[in-house]
């Protein structure tokens, strides 16, 4: 918002700026969590399932194979 015209206007409108600077702030913060978070949970979640193809028993590694992408979708549903 400009800030021009009564001080009064002038300072609602510095303040609400200052509060849009903050929550896009906020956002980029999120948004760089996320992805951080994201990053770390889905090398482990690879490593498992490499560790879980290379299992014999077919009936526990579907299982297996179904909730780790389960975590796949829920982490991709955060980003």
């Amino acid at each position: 918002m400009p800030e021009t015209g009564p001080s009064e206007i002038v300072a609602v409108n510095r303040r609400f700026n200052a509060m849009l600077a903050n929550l896009s702030q906020i956002e980029r913060d999120r948004a760089l969590l996320l992805a951080g978070v994201s990053h770390d949970l889905r090398t482990p979640l690879a490593r498992l399932r490499l560790g879980v193809e290379m299992h014999g028993d077919a009936a526990a590694q579907a299982g297996m194979v179904a909730d780790i992408e389960e975590m796949d979708r829920i982490i991709g549903q955060f980003l």
